[in-house]
């Protein structure tokens, strides 16, 4: 469960050290333009925002123990949610990851946990609310707008996430635009075709997205049920107003 940082707390404030080539603690006296601050921690990992860049860095914890490969699973786990998000990205599906700008620190030289855990990092670019940007979830918007972007996810990435998919949404009404964020529960679809794939996650978000000849065939029933429903209506209102007439002149 996310939570913020008080002012107080020492770490509220981090920067890149370009002498030192790893992350440090800013003292608030200290704060400069290319200063992080702090946003929100999850189980996982957590994360810190640089407003004038629009930049936000993941924190992503590494095992607390020395595993017998060195962090080399580790690194290759993050390695693989910066591969899967720069494909969301390309399609314009997720943030951007900048270039270079992520990597693997020792746990001697962790500005939170020295000699405890090494960590990765990963600078992305921060959807903000000043931007446009909020978190939504299912129900927020229509099921259709969550279903075209999930087959756009699915076959333009070839990814899916069935394990956490749901806090993950963020829209922006400016641009009438929805990415995913955190991509380290996504796998491959693999031999799975499209609309499985598509199937399983709209089912882990609890939602029922149809194929799109279905989507059609069901708004152009329910037009010509329109059309004939309305021309139906005004072929009455004639023979009331008819009657009405006949009525009015037998009474006469």
């Amino acid at each position: 469960m996310s939570r913020v940082r008080s002012k107080d707390e020492p770490l509220k404030y981090i920067g890149y050290s370009m002498s030192k080539k790893q992350w440090i603690i800013i003292q608030k006296k200290n704060k400069r333009d290319d200063t992080y601050e702090f946003l929100n921690a999850g189980a996982t990992a957590f994360t810190y925002v640089n407003p004038a860049s629009n930049k936000l860095v993941k924190i992503i914890h590494g095992p607390q123990y020395d595993p017998e490969d060195n962090y080399a699973g580790f690194i290759k786990e993050c390695e693989k949610e910066i591969e899967y998000q720069q494909r969301a990205a390309e399609n314009g599906l997720g943030p951007r990851i900048y270039a270079g700008q992520y990597g693997f620190v020792p746990k001697e030289h962790s500005f939170y946990s020295k000699n405890e855990s090494p960590y990765f990092y990963i600078i992305m670019e921060y959807l903000s609310e000043k931007n446009g940007w909020s978190p939504i979830f299912i129900g927020d918007k229509p099921d259709s707008l969550f279903c075209n972007y999930l087959q756009k996810l699915v076959s333009k990435t070839g990814l899916i996430n069935v394990k956490d998919p749901h806090a993950h949404f963020y829209y922006n009404n400016k641009k009438e635009k929805l990415y995913m964020i955190d991509y380290g529960n996504y796998e491959e679809c693999g031999d799975r075709s499209v609309s499985k794939c598509v199937e399983l996650m709209s089912s882990a978000l609890g939602i029922h997205c149809g194929s799109s000849k279905q989507t059609k065939s069901t708004k152009s029933t329910k037009s010509t049920k329109s059309a004939k429903s309305g021309g139906y209506t005004k072929q009455l209102r004639k023979r009331k107003r008819k009657t009405h007439k006949r009525k009015t002149k037998h009474t006469k």
